[in-house]
């Protein structure tokens, strides 16, 4: 309770998002008694490591995967993803530096499992990406999956996710897991297609503009 008492004295934190367990009453009441309220909901998902029931991903006419040059192809990727990413609630704008260090790089990066998918049977632009990498082994994870307003409809993000999961299965995971917006129902109805269930909610809570902070 003293970081929420020390959280509460100080201005600087209002439109900062502090995550809470949905079922957890006892944080969510605390942080409701600093002036912290629930903005907005994100479900984790999880499926088995082992993807032998989702198949070989079918590709929509004249989209390829290609391989992903690091440090060639960072800023068309970065570009082609935060031409749409911030449309939806929860998703901020990172500049390019700063998600090169968050994204492209640490010990668990691998190249490999980036999926990128070009137009023009591959000599196009980039219009689908999904971005793999492993925890400790036993998990995989998917980020930034996304597909370009002009290539939606057409079952590329299935395709590419498919992808994605089939390539971290390859470092044998006991599990894959991803992270979506509470009220994205169109993502999550692809990825409970492809396997995954929602293992736990988060609520994002933001300080109410109408309470004061308790300042000491």
């Amino acid at each position: 309770m003293a970081l929420f008492g020390w959280l509460a004295r100080f201005d600087e934190f209002d439109g900062i998002e502090i995550e809470s367990p949905a079922q957890d009453d006892q944080r969510l009441g605390e942080l409701a008694s600093i002036g912290f309220v629930p903005h907005r909901s994100s479900f984790e998902l999880e499926r088995h490591g082992d993807v032998i029931d989702l198949g070989e991903p079918v590709w929509p006419d004249a989209f390829v995967p290609v391989p992903f040059p690091l440090g060639v192809d960072d800023e068309e990727l970065h570009d082609m993803i935060y031409a749409f990413w911030t449309d939806v609630a929860g998703h901020t704008h990172r500049p390019i530096d700063e998600w090169r260090v968050s994204v492209l790089a640490g010990p668990r990066f691998d190249a490999d499992l980036v999926v990128i998918v070009r137009d023009g049977n591959g000599d196009g632009p980039i219009v689908g990406c999904a971005l793999g990498r492993t925890f400790t082994g036993d998990v995989g994870w998917v980020s930034q999956l996304g597909v370009a307003t002009s290539a939606r409809g057409v079952g590329l993000g299935r395709a590419t996710l498919i992808e994605a999961c089939r390539r971290l299965s390859e470092k044998e995971p006991k599990l894959i897991g991803l992270g979506v917006e509470a009220e994205n129902a169109d993502a999550l109805g692809l990825y409970r297609s492809v396997g995954f269930e929602i293992v736990r909610e988060w609520v994002h809570c933001v300080r109410d503009p109408a309470q004061p902070s308790a300042r000491s």
